[in-house]
């Protein structure tokens, strides 16, 4: 396979829980690496410093946290991420980056607390650092500008199947099916805008957008996402 198209290359992966996003993420990094692609995945809930005792805030210490009041704090946990990863891009300019989950899942997990998706605005701090992100060594944006999004669709039921005792996020079908609505329209919006004007979905209009199905085994799965890597070239 030839791997020179994906050198400095940026994706994420979203769907709600147990769509596949780190089984996928584990797979391409296996199977590139093994093509000798330096392969760099980052997890927005594990690692960074600030992931640990955040959600041991949320979910261990018995404090009641709003829905909106945890969108915040995933937010936190999100934009130390993308520093670590506009600083691992500075070090390795070839490296082929992975985010398990992204900006979108900030928008979509707003939809719990909020009816209109398009109305969302918690994440302007997101916004701010991966529009106009810079590094004092070179006054170089380097930014962890996104490439290509991959939303990988599955049902709430595959979801509760596949994690039968819930997960951290969303728990619940209706949740779930609150989320997917809140993904949809994400993926659906389509007006053409300039990036990084002024609007928090602009966010999106430099990235290619691209629905997998995420029922499918990960081999084909992952499959799937590198043909339309060659795609979006």
């Amino acid at each position: 396979m030839n791997i020179e198209h994906l050198k400095g290359r940026t994706i994420a992966l979203e769907g709600i829980d147990a769509s596949g996003k780190n089984s996928v993420s584990k797979y391409l990094y296996d199977f590139l690496g093994h093509q000798g692609l330096n392969v760099k995945v980052f997890e927005y809930i594990n690692d960074v410093p600030l992931a640990k005792p955040i959600r041991d805030l949320m979910f261990k210490s018995g404090i009641q946290i709003s829905e909106k009041n945890r969108e915040f704090l995933y937010s936190v946990i999100a934009s130390q991420t993308i520093d670590l990863a506009n600083q691992y891009r500075f070090d390795h300019p070839d490296s082929f980056i992975i985010f398990d989950r992204s900006v979108v899942s900030m928008m979509a997990f707003q939809a719990l607390s909020n009816d209109n998706v398009k109305a969302l605005e918690t994440i302007s701090l997101l916004y701010s650092v991966l529009c106009d992100y810079s590094i004092d060594q070179d006054s170089e944006s380097i930014g962890t500008s996104i490439d290509d999004i991959f939303y990988l669709k599955i049902t709430a039921e595959t979801s509760l199947s596949r994690c039968p005792k819930g997960c951290d996020y969303e728990p619940g079908i209706a949740k779930l099916n609150k989320v997917i609505k809140a993904y949809e329209d994400i993926f659906n919006y389509n007006q053409v805008l300039s990036k990084c004007s002024g609007s928090l979905y602009q966010l999106l209009d430099h990235a290619w957008l691209w629905e997998i199905n995420g029922e499918l085994p990960v081999e084909d799965v992952a499959r799937d996402i590198l043909k339309h890597l060659d795609r979006s070239i």
